[in-house]
């Protein structure tokens, strides 16, 4: 075999390959690394989602008019699934998908998987999370304010009204700060849309209702009886809180059918006469409670209440409920509102509104040969993006309509799926926008019942000329006008000012009573002489007196009572009432018991031992129905009542009822 020579390589080529192989192995390393580095920075998620997510992300043409044909999102003949629609709805989101990423959505697992990175992850969760499952957390405040403290802290303004995270929080720390204000309980619950919720702190006060007196045989001139009660009830005494809550497609609106309570500790009225061994005292239970139905905006309050509660031992007090309720989802996380991001510009924030469909479709059909919106400028001087269908052309036009402009990188976009739109624009813009809305009745709407009793003295009431107010309604600048005439008039007293929310169509009642109850039968029972020793036992014993012994308790409600149904129009300009509010005062009593006959007296009785005391309620009531114009007042009463330690005094009834939208705001 033959040797094969090797022949030495040159130094310069030696080092010249050599460093060829290290660019390549440092290349290859680097490429590695960077792999290995993007694969590290991209992290796989779930997200729990609802099957509704389907039916928001698969167009109703699928399988138009067919309920019984099952569609499949990601198949079918629309082209675009779930994951590809969620994929586009995180993008204008402001969620990026390097390479690498994606999402798939899982039926059978009901969730969203995604891969992406951390940053992208972090806005997903918020995208995502208004299709995830959430709950309603619903806080009941009480509140009792001494009347003179109510115009002081500006509730009569804030009453009915819908308040706005910051402005709860500043007026809850002036009522927590005022003494004339205490904040009593809070129940607070967390409850799924559509059930019944409860929530109570109470003490179970319990009491007789029916009493037996025993005749207890004594010295002459000394009778005597004792009490033994028979039959209890119970009471509940503290908060209590009831109601339903549903929550509309768009997660805005949260309907509330509501009754909650308040039970005070009672003050007592005793019905035993000196001398009895026991008590016949009953007790008087100061109560606050409404029933209403109502809708309010996802994370704000409410504000209800306004009557007015002889509290024990503290006299008058305003009694006020707050109620707040926010969707949370299972995390505890308030459900948060993703705006869309892309082409956002500085100075333009995004606003979600939940909107009529029924009142949106008609407005749309009404303005079909309207000039379409994107063919005209807006005041900004700028030419609106087109609209996508006729629901965002009507939409365009009422815009235009309240002079709203679109400036670089505004937009608007509706999701009938929701129920609900969202505007970006310049704070004013939004404004203008709100307020067109409002105008051309696309707003969701209901209706502020604010109420106000009050007496004035004979000389009060001819002073002021009430007379020819009565049977009056009042536009808004006059009904001021009259309002700062009563408060500064020493002859006018304002009792109570329940004010409502409530929904057209609602039954809705308001009470600030106390329980007044009283005998309504007595039975009188004979007290016996002891018989002197030796004295025959077929002669009766001779009388010492007669006891009247109570029975048959019932209750009647003193205070304020308002009992109204309001029904709006269709063009919403006018609200009819059945209206029915009632005023009872505290009771007068008169005695029924016979006097003690003179001792001296021939043939003198047996005195009575004990009261039959009965009350005399004055009483103020109407019940009518009327119409109102949005935003009027009408003035009722004017009758003449003898109130118990004051004298006559006029009965006066104002009732104003006003259109609002989810904020409070009037509807022009």
């Amino acid at each position: 075999m033959k040797n094969l020579a090797l022949h030495p390589v040159p130094d310069r080529h030696a080092r010249g390959l050599g460093r060829a192989a290290l660019a390549a192995l440092l290349f290859l390393a680097l490429t590695a690394a960077r792999a290995a580095a993007d694969d590290a920075a991209l992290v796989t998620r779930r997200y729990d989602v609802l099957p509704s997510i389907e039916s928001y992300f698969t167009p109703d043409s699928v399988n138009p008019g067919d309920p019984f044909v099952l569609r499949v999102c990601g198949q079918g003949d629309n082209g675009a699934g779930v994951e590809d629609a969620l994929r586009d709805y995180a993008a204008e989101r402001g969620v990026t998908w390097p390479e690498g990423s994606g999402v798939e959505y899982l039926p059978a697992s009901g969730c969203v998987e995604m891969r992406n990175t951390e940053a992208n992850h972090a806005l997903f969760r918020d995208v995502v999370a208004r299709f995830a499952a959430f709950q309603i957390r619903a806080r009941a405040q009480f509140v009792s304010v001494a009347p003179d403290a109510v115009a002081a802290l500006g509730l009569e303004d804030v009453l009915g009204g819908s308040l706005a995270p910051e402005d709860w929080s500043a007026l809850r720390a002036r009522l927590a700060a005022h003494p004339g204000a205490e904040l009593r309980g809070c129940v607070s619950m967390l409850a799924q849309t559509g059930v019944q919720t409860t929530g109570k702190g109470v003490v179970e006060a319990i009491y007789p209702t029916d009493f037996d007196v025993r005749l207890l045989r004594a010295e002459p001139g000394a009778p005597v009886a004792a009490v033994e009660p028979r039959i209890f009830q119970t009471r509940e005494v503290g908060e209590f809180v009831q109601f339903t809550p549903r929550v509309d497609a768009a997660g805005l609106r949260i309907t509330f059918d509501l009754t909650p309570c308040a039970v005070l500790p009672p003050a007592w009225h005793e019905f035993a006469p000196a001398g009895f061994r026991g008590s016949l005292a009953q007790p008087y239970f100061p109560v606050f409670s409404f029933a209403t139905s109502l809708d309010l905006l996802e994370g704000r309050t409410v504000a209800l209440g306004g009557a007015t509660v002889d509290e024990t031992g503290r006299g008058p007090r305003c009694e006020v409920l707050f109620l707040t309720a926010e969707l949370v989802g299972l995390d505890g996380r308030r459900v948060p509102f993703a705006p869309r991001t892309a082409g956002a510009a500085p100075g333009l924030v995004s606003r979600r509104l939940a909107v009529s469909p029924w009142h949106l479709e008609h407005f749309a059909a009404a303005a079909g040969s309207a000039p379409a919106a994107d063919d005209t400028a807006g005041t900004d001087g700028e030419t609106p993006p087109a609209p996508r269908d006729e629901y965002e052309r009507a939409l365009r036009a009422i815009a235009d309509r309240g002079g709203v402009g679109w400036p670089a990188g505004s937009g608007l976009w509706y999701e009938p799926q929701a129920g609900s739109l969202e505007i970006r624009n310049t704070p004013e813009n939004v404004e203008r926008f709100r307020a067109a809305l409002a105008r051309a009745r696309v707003l969701p709407v209901q209706i502020r019942i604010r109420t106000r009793f009050a007496a004035a003295t004979p000389e009060a009431f001819e002073a002021l000329g009430l007379a020819d107010r009565l049977g009056a309604q009042l536009p808004p600048d006059e009904r001021d006008a009259l309002f700062a005439r009563l408060d500064a008039e020493p002859g006018v007293e304002t009792l109570a000012r329940p004010s409502m929310l409530t929904t057209t169509g609602a039954q809705t009642a308001v009470k600030g009573v106390t329980e007044c109850i009283y005998p309504t039968e007595y039975r009188n029972r004979t007290l016996d002489a002891p018989r002197p020793a030796g004295a025959p036992t077929n002669e009766p014993p001779a009388a010492l007196g007669v006891v009247a012994e109570p029975r048959n308790f019932q209750a009647r409600e003193v205070g304020q009572i308002l009992c109204v149904t309001p029904l709006l129009s269709a063009d919403g300009s006018r609200i009819s009432l059945d209206l029915a509010p009632t005023l009872v005062y505290p009771p007068e009593w008169k005695d029924y018991a016979a006097p003690p006959p003179d001792a001296g007296a021939a043939g003198a009785a047996a005195p009575f031992i004990g009261k039959m005391e009965q009350p005399f309620f004055p009483v103020f009531s109407v019940a009518t129905s009327l119409d109102l114009k949005s935003g009027s007042t009408a003035v009722l009463g004017g009758t003449l009542l003898d109130v118990p330690g004051k004298g006559p005094r006029h009965q006066l009834f104002f009732l104003t009822a006003e259109t609002v939208d989810l904020e409070g705001n009037p509807v022009p």
